[in-house]
């Protein structure tokens, strides 16, 4: 419960956050809402309110009309708005260059419990591989193991085999992807809900339990991509 209602919540502040910034939040929000998705005025109601978060179809068409990204508007993915070099319409394309030179990570086999004398070790890397994100020192990838954050219902989703691209410099903060370790334990990848004072460790994949935070863990860094290989 904790985490449909955290979920809910925080949907339904960047909701009110795009349409704030986009003219449309006075009197009437849920009766336009309503409108232009074809949804019932109870419906947007309870959008608004935190109670529901609407089919993928009717977002994007909240997001059009807000000029938000879908992904920020759903899952709170930045950025906020659409990239100003992407495609504006279907008709221009549906992908745009990212640029030709790769930066390399390494994909580490292991993480020294001692991070501090360097994490980065030969003896430590599987392969350097290829990434088109803005690298910066530190940063490592690591290959998900499991169905833990595959995500039935949409994305972001991280099916086993997928390379996860790891900051430990960037801070974690309320629903950022995160990898960490508890003492003696493996490191795991999951999303991380902070409720009040507690903290939560979230599966995406619904058929697993989320888990609270009760003792130290350490912070490995956040995941700011991912990236499956295509045979």
């Amino acid at each position: 419960m904790v985490h449909s209602d955290t979920i809910r919540s925080a949907f339904s502040a960047r909701l009110w956050d795009s349409l704030k910034k986009s003219g449309l939040d006075g009197r009437g929000a849920g009766a336009m809402l309503s409108r232009i998705t074809g949804a019932s005025p109870k419906a947007s109601s309870k959008w608004l309110n935190g109670e529901a978060i609407p089919a993928r179809s009717r977002l994007e068409i909240i997001a059009r009309k807000t000029g938000v990204r879908p992904e920020w508007l759903e899952y709170g993915i930045e950025p906020m708005y659409p990239d100003a070099d992407a495609p504006s319409s279907a008709s221009a394309g549906n992908v745009y260059p990212v640029g030709n030179t790769p930066r390399k990570v390494p994909l580490l086999t292991r993480i020294p419990d001692d991070t501090e004398t360097g994490m980065i070790m030969d003896d430590n890397v599987d392969e350097w591989v290829d990434t088109y994100i803005d690298v910066t020192e530190g940063m490592f990838a690591l290959r998900v193991v499991g169905e833990v954050m595959l995500n039935p219902v949409g994305a972001p989703s991280f099916p086993e085999g997928t390379i996860i691209i790891v900051n430990p410099k960037k801070s974690p903060k309320h629903r950022s992807l995160v990898v960490v370790r508890e003492p003696g334990k493996a490191p795991i990848f999951r999303k991380l809900s902070i409720v009040g004072d507690d903290r939560y460790l979230l599966p995406l994949n619904p058929r697993y339990e989320p888990e609270k935070i009760t003792g130290p863990v350490q912070f490995l860094g956040c995941v700011v991509a991912g990236q499956i290989e295509i045979e």
